[in-house]
């Protein structure tokens, strides 16, 4: 599947919810990528059951397609292929679409109750670092992150939350709104003023979207100053992942690489630029392991250089929860 893939249309054959789910990924109105893969696994569920309901085509064939075409809008974010690796592999070709489709409902709902258990382990473990009404430091919105801060607050930890616009995706005032409702209060800063607030910071928190054989990190644009800044002033910097997350080959890549692209007008007001003007719109950086504090996954904090070994019993693990 090519890079083009972003910009067509989902075939017009996918059923409603599977078609809602594409867009919502194209447009960003679907974000955090945890929350991402929760809803690719549900499209594919929904195109199963289309597909059973209908009596057309071939279950399994579709399901290969229509994961190539989800994993292509995001090639860089490595939980997209897992989830799709997680369901289709082993997946029984021969049966009859009726009862493919209950096997993929079967697979879907396993790996719902193992990332709800996984969420809360992560939860509760990064709960254990935040310093008690203290500051706070994020980027970007992270539904992992937030899921710590609103389980903070229900624990009485009631903290100041540093949030940064997050251009190009802006994002920010998404998750400020997200901050105040879990009863922290929100500071709304610009990307650039991380280094005025730094000083003032306790830990930074940091969402993941692909995390590297190597510990390397890859997350939205501006989590690498972001971390220099931290590194500068001493201050711990975690990614809060679960390990599905994890690049099942790769050691790491070069930012350049790292193709995801914001889909919406950047900047919202490009009138005052000369003309000609090249526009940046990638939304992802690389972090290098040598400035992340420790992940805190699933299994408990672990550090970069663990990630490989995280990965192979992440790989039992699902063997196991899938038997």
């Amino acid at each position: 599947m090519s890079r083009r893939a972003i910009d067509v249309q989902p075939p017009a054959r996918w059923p409603r919810a599977t078609q809602d789910v594409y867009e919502g990924l194209q447009t960003y109105r679907i974000v955090g990528a945890s929350a991402c893969v929760t809803a690719i696994l549900g499209a594919l569920h929904a195109l199963a059951q289309d597909i059973a309901s209908q009596h057309r085509g071939n279950v399994y064939g579709e399901l290969v397609d229509a994961g190539a075409r989800f994993c292509a809008l995001k090639p860089s974010t490595a939980a997209y292929a897992n989830a799709v690796q997680w369901l289709l592999t082993g997946l029984n070709q021969d049966v009859d679409a009726n009862e493919a489709a209950s096997q993929v409902a079967d697979r879907v709902n396993r790996y719902t109750t193992y990332s709800r258990r996984s969420l809360e382990r992560i939860v509760d473990e990064a709960c254990r670092l935040l310093p008690a009404m203290g500051h706070v430091l994020i980027h970007d919105y992270s539904s992992t992150v937030l899921a710590i801060l609103e389980e903070a607050a229900r624990r009485g930890n009631v903290m100041t939350v540093c949030v940064t616009a997050g251009a190009p995706v802006d994002q920010g005032p998404k998750v400020a709104h997200a901050v105040a409702r879990a009863g922290h209060r929100p500071v709304y800063l610009p990307d650039t003023g991380i280094g005025r607030v730094m000083a003032e910071v306790d830990i930074v928190l940091s969402g993941v979207e692909t995390l590297f054989l190597n510990g390397d990190l890859a997350n939205t644009v501006g989590t690498y100053p972001l971390a220099l800044v931290a590194r500068d002033v001493r201050i711990p910097i975690y990614g809060v992942t679960e390990r599905i997350k994890i690049h099942p080959t790769t050691d790491t890549v070069r930012a350049g690489e790292l193709s995801a692209r914001v889909l919406h007008a950047w900047p919202s007001d490009s009138s005052n630029l000369p003309a000609g003007t090249e526009v940046r719109r990638e939304v992802l950086d690389l972090t290098p392991a040598a400035l992340i504090t420790g992940y805190v996954t699933e299994e408990g904090i672990i550090a970069p250089s663990q990630v490989r070994a995280a990965l192979e019993r992440f790989y039992a693990e699902l063997a196991s929860a899938a038997a």
